[in-house]
């Protein structure tokens, strides 16, 4: 038998010195005051109900703590979950005292670092929990500021509540966007972030646009004339302009960055508003060629692989349905006498959508061209039906007469797939080949050609990048301003740095895990899981990194 191994007492261990005896209280749960904004307001189920039973077996092991607020109320600081169980039960709630901390701030202190330490606090609450903690810290032992010393830093309650500084930093930063009602809904942090992220890149953008286009002090801009009459106007103005007038305009001209004159450009010919509204601002028959892309009417974002870091549209069947008619009429208006009209499409919807256009004008064989977007295939569930990898393009005709330019081209066009860096913020974003593709295929130099529901603005990036063998007069119309704004740095960007593999930028929360490498993402999260279903040519190195990595998930 092995006798169990006493350890030697060291020589410098002094005796312990007896410690007041704090006294324990009892009452009825009922007669305890609890406050209706304390830190903690979502209790989970299953531990509490866990809890009741424990207290029902062995009794409350643990007292709480209470103390006696300014309206002379017994109030409680530590332990409501304790006290609901015993509330539950009608069995008496057992406290100490803490008579000697009068100071609100330290007692905020008390109840929060008991929160914190709890693993079942929900992620808002923790991330509230986690602001006010540093907050209150501050407030006691006083902020640090350059060039003096002391204070309460960053690093210093990071410390106090046990997490990395910039996991905290991270996690405070997220609590000032919980006032944001599509962050607070999301299920998770991790989604959370993404949200904020998106919504951080979308100010910036606002604010880098407004600041290149604020040119009214030094230079009046003006949407780009749209109409012949518009036009002769725009003309006869240059003409009775003073010589004095003229050079002060060019001196003006002269101090915008280039930055700013393509954007002023771009914004010139990307038109901010509603189709139905915007598109009325052309002449009829203005259109050699107009490549349009609605919404299909297939719940798109009911459907899709939900993603945070996208901003999604309304995509209604009833719309489509309702709209589609009165949508291609205003087109058809448009358009020249003899031209042409690419139209997406959804597969599920084509016989429709060709019934659709031949009773407005449009002659049509009903065969689509198909865009075959290559390594495409995100399915939601990848074990009953395969992946999606292609769209088809419905190619019809006005007049009849306007011949194609790429002779035989084949109905399958192939381009790479659209991926998570180009999309941006647009959930359904196009690859600016297929555009080039559909161009080089229909258009004569200096044709006139517009996009009236242009999203990301792809088909303008085509169209600049055909500027030196084409010189298109280009137009794109959309109605969401945060899409619009992508669309002028889509343009600056330009076609080759668009199309090309782009590098991951760095993320906002330094935790985020790179997008498009697995390796990035933990197992059994949900970007593991999204990575998983989106991209099944993984799937293999997948489950070998996760058997080697010895982690769980899928």
């Amino acid at each position: 038998m092995i006798e169990p191994i006493t350890p030697a007492k060291p020589a410098s261990l002094e005796p312990a010195k007896p410690v007041a005896q704090e006294t324990i209280y009892a009452t009825h749960p009922s007669d305890i005051f609890v406050r209706d904004d304390r830190h903690r307001q979502l209790f989970k189920r299953k531990p509490l109900e866990e809890l009741v039973d424990s207290i029902r077996e062995v009794g409350q092991i643990q007292p709480g703590v209470c103390h006696w607020n300014e309206e002379g109320k017994l109030e409680l600081l530590v332990g409501e979950r304790r006290l609901r169980a015993c509330l539950f039960l009608q069995t008496s709630f057992t406290y100490y005292i803490k008579e000697e901390i009068e100071d609100p701030l330290l007692l905020e202190q008390i109840q929060l670092d008991e929160n914190l330490c709890k693993e079942d606090l929900d992620w808002k609450e923790e991330l509230r929990a986690k602001e006010r903690m540093h907050a209150i810290l501050q407030k006691r032992f006083g902020e640090t500021s350059p060039g003096k010393m002391g204070g309460h830093s960053l690093e210093d309650t990071a410390a106090h509540i046990g997490v990395g500084k910039s996991i905290l930093q991270e996690d405070i930063t997220l609590a000032t966007f919980l006032a944001i009602p599509e962050v607070a809904a999301a299920p998770n942090k991790t989604i959370a972030k993404k949200i904020a992220k998106r919504l951080i890149e979308q100010v910036k953008r606002r604010d880098l646009l407004n600041k290149a286009l604020k040119t009214s002090e030094r230079l009046p801009i003006e949407q780009a004339p749209l109409t012949e009459q518009a036009r002769a106007e725009a003309r006869l103005l240059e003409v009775q302009r003073s010589p004095e007038e003229r050079e002060e305009l060019r001196a003006k001209r002269a101090k915008l960055s280039p930055l700013e004159k393509q954007l002023i450009y771009y914004n010139q010919r990307c038109i901010l508003g509603r189709m139905e509204e915007r598109i009325l601002a052309f002449e009829d028959g203005s259109f050699d060629i107009i490549c349009f892309d609605p919404p299909w009417g297939v719940e798109f974002t009911a459907n899709k692989r939900e993603s945070a870091g996208v901003k999604d549209y309304e995509d209604f069947a009833e719309n489509y349905s309702e709209n589609l008619e009165d949508w291609l009429r205003l087109i058809y208006t448009k358009l020249k006498p003899d031209s042409h009209l690419y139209m997406f499409a959804a597969i599920s919807r084509i016989g429709f959508t060709y019934d659709v256009l031949e009773r407005v004008g449009f002659i049509t064989h009903r065969i689509p061209i198909i865009w075959w977007k290559k390594g495409a295939h995100a399915i939601r569930s990848p074990h009953k039906w395969p992946g999606q990898a292609y769209e088809p393009i419905a190619f019809v005709h006005k007049g009849g007469k306007k011949s194609l330019v790429k002779l035989g081209a084949p109905n399958v066009i192939q381009t790479p797939m659209p991926t998570p860096a180009l999309k941006d913020i647009h959930p359904s974003a196009k690859h600016p080949q297929i555009y080039r593709e559909l161009l080089l295929r229909s258009a004569q130099p200096s044709n006139t050609i517009l996009d009236p529901m242009a999203g990301s603005g792809m088909f303008g990036v085509a169209a600049e990048a055909l500027t030196k063998t084409h010189s298109l007069n280009w137009f794109q119309i959309e109605v969401d301003e945060d899409y619009h704004n992508l669309q002028l740095l889509n343009l600056a960007k330009g076609y080759e740095e668009l199309a090309k593999e782009t590098a991951a930028e760095l993320p906002i929360f330094e935790s985020e895990a790179p997008s498009g490498d697995f390796k990035g993402f933990s197992p059994g999260t949900p970007e593991w899981s999204e990575h998983w279903a989106n991209h099944p040519e993984d799937q293999d190195a997948m489950l070998k990194w996760r058997k080697d990595k010895g982690g769980e998930g899928r």
